[in-house]
């Protein structure tokens, strides 16, 4: 024994090795006791009782055999006489526990088990067999040996089975086991306190130690100033990472993680050098330098969170507004190019409201509707960019990073024109009052009344493109709005005007976007077209509705719209028209059908394409079978 170890000369070990142990002392002289993983209460104790109990049915068990032995109930029995092999199994234990074994005479443990299982298999074949029936067909009439037959294996079968299943048990418990023997009682007690209880039993005490004796897994303490370098290296470590992190959330979990981090160090100290190193300092040290950066942070960048709030509170849901205050990285100020989607929207011939409402109405029934639409647009995520007159003009996927911007935006359409028609029943509903509701604006339920007095109703035609465009902030020093430009930015403002070409019930959106959607959407493809200013061809798709809001009948009118447009363009004239005919009598509120069916009686099937000088306004390319949109 030395100040830092106990050393055991010469230990002869299980596995037939001698060599000398070092068990480590610490700075005080004490052993540290290393714990196995899995704690006391999970180890297989067996309570005295368990043993006993094994012994007490034992005993009933031989003597009910041995009485059934003296009866002769083994006589008719085929197998050997489990009697003979329990007085056998009995015999040889009696020898070994006064001799020890003798193996030239088989007398030894093994022999011993042979036959004691043996006199159980035995004995079960005899419980399951037909001796029982045999005994009863012998004793004939005899209800008073029968009686004492049928008790006797009832008896047996009884203190058999309790029997096998307590052996069974402490058989999976004790097999290949080190067994440490204690009082563990509470009357006792003999509990003590560790790492993981505050009543452990101390036997396990003896146990652990010989754990760590005979693995050689031995723990010991560092000392005092590794614990406080430690923390200083990883307090230096932490401010200088967190300096080039943005954003409180990633601050914080910076600061989490090197909490946590310290923790799994010391743990990993632990498990190469099998030394604890002091926990407490370097915790400490760093959880205080996390919130006293995170206190200075927060109050560095509570000042820009205030602007970013203010910016954008008007045009972002607040969920996307928290998100960006929360994360400011993740927009740019000024131009960065992003995947989004395009929302221009525009109220059908609102130029007629104007003339006959008063500037104070149109401003009320412009508010009304742009709250509700712009509600819709910003519950998906979406940016509300700016409004001209009674257009929205809005985008999916900035400033925040989107991948279902597509979806989103043609969610947020078919929303709005399910809207639309709820807010004009209800200008209906208001109109037919006598007075106003309460809450409602003077100016707007006027509004409301001379809408219905000149037969006007709300319709609005959105057109949605997706791709690649530019957002940011943009204007000058004094004067900024978070904004879009860009190509794809254009051809939504054009899809949104071709909806009138093509009488749709409002929506237009690119293949560019039908490519980003689901199945949750369901589609109608039209022509492919060229419009105002832009020379490349594009596929126009009509959103009808929510597929989950589909019935059959409107899967199988759609499967064969896509049919006739596709004979159409194979120039099937005649077959394409006779299937517009058709659906066309199914529904003769689809006007975009009854622009085909015209399209087709007027040019088409007479031989001849639309041309500029023809007024409908598109022109038909042969060349490549493209349409040419006229208007601007």
């Amino acid at each position: 024994i030395s100040s830092s170890h106990i050393v055991l000369k010469n230990a002869a070990m299980p596995d037939g090795t001698v060599r000398d142990i070092r068990i480590p002392r610490g700075p005080d002289g004490s052993v540290h006791i290393k714990y196995p993983k899995k704690l006391y209460n999970k180890y297989n104790a067996v309570s005295l009782w368990n043993i006993y109990h094994v012994s007490l049915y034992e005993g009933f068990l031989s003597e009910i055999v041995t009485t059934m032995n003296d009866y002769g109930f083994f006589d008719y029995f085929d197998g050997e006489n489990p009697f003979d092999l329990l007085q056998a199994a009995e015999y040889i234990h009696q020898e070994i526990a006064e001799n020890g074994e003798d193996a030239d005479n088989e007398i030894t443990f093994d022999t011993y088990l042979d036959y004691k299982n043996s006199y159980y298999e035995q004995l079960n074949d005899f419980l399951e067999g037909e001796t029982k029936e045999l005994l009863l067909a012998e004793a004939d009439s005899d209800s008073e040996l029968c009686s004492f037959i049928e008790e006797a294996f009832n008896q047996t079968k009884e203190y058999y089975s309790i029997l096998t299943e307590s052996r069974e048990s402490l058989s999976k418990k004790i097999k290949n086991a080190m067994c440490i023997f204690g009082t563990t009682a509470t009357s006792t007690s003999d509990f003590g306190v560790n790492q993981y209880e505050d009543g452990f039993p101390n036997p396990g005490v003896h146990y652990s130690f010989a754990n760590m004796i005979l693995s050689s897994d031995f723990v010991d303490d560092s000392p005092a100033w590794i614990s406080i370098v430690f923390a200083f290296v990883l307090c230096i470590a932490y401010l200088l990472i967190s300096q080039k992190v943005q954003g409180t959330i990633r601050q914080i979990v910076l600061g989490v993680s090197f909490i946590i981090g310290t923790a799994l160090l010391t743990l990993a100290y632990f498990v190469l050098t099998r030394t604890f190193i002091g926990f407490i300092v370097p915790e400490v040290s760093v959880s205080l330098t996390f919130i006293i950066t995170t206190i200075i942070n927060f109050m560095n960048t509570s000042k820009d969170k205030k602007i970013i709030t203010n910016a954008f509170s008007q045009c972002l849901s607040k969920e996307v507004v928290n998100e960006i205050v929360a994360n400011p990285a993740s927009f740019k100020l000024g131009g960065q190019r992003l995947q989004m989607s395009a929302i221009f929207t525009d109220i059908q011939k609102f130029s007629s409201f104007s003339e006959l409402l008063t500037a104070s109405q149109l401003v009320s029934l412009l508010n009304y509707y742009l709250t509700r639409m712009s509600d819709i647009i910003m519950d998906e995520r979406g940016t509300v960019d700016k409004y001209e007159g009674d257009a929205i003009i809005a985008f999916m996927g900035a400033p925040v990073k989107m991948q279902d911007h597509a979806l989103r935006a043609v969610t947020a359409a078919l929303k709005m024109k399910a809207a639309e028609k709820i807010m004009n029943e209800e200008i209906k509903e208001v109109a037919s009052l006598e007075t106003k509701p309460e809450e409602m604006d003077e100016e707007l339920f006027t509004a409301f009344k001379i809408m219905i007095e000149n037969g006007k109703t709300l319709f609005t035609r959105i057109g949605i493109n997706s791709g690649e465009m530019i957002a940011g902030y943009m204007g000058s020093d004094n004067k900024k709005n978070y904004t879009m430009m860009g190509n794809n930015v254009n051809l939504a403002s054009r899809l949104e005007g071709v909806n009138k070409q093509y009488s749709t019930n409002g929506i237009l959106i690119s293949k560019d976007t039908a490519d980003l959607l689901d199945d949750s959407i369901l589609l109608r493809k039209l022509d492919r077209v060229r419009v105002v200013n832009v020379n490349t061809p594009i596929r126009l798709y009509e959103p009808i509705c929510f597929t989950a809001d589909a019935s059959d009948t409107t899967k199988i009118y759609i499967s064969e719209w896509d049919k006739a447009i596709d004979l159409l363009e194979e120039k099937k004239y005649q077959e394409s028209y006779s299937i517009f005919e058709n659906l066309h009598k199914q529904n003769n509120e689809d006007k975009t059908c009854s622009y085909y069916i015209s399209l087709l009686q007027n040019f088409f099937l007479k031989g001849k394409y639309p041309l500029a000088e023809d007024n409908v306004g598109v022109e038909y390319e042969e060349a490549d079978g493209v349409f040419k949109l006229l208007q601007k």
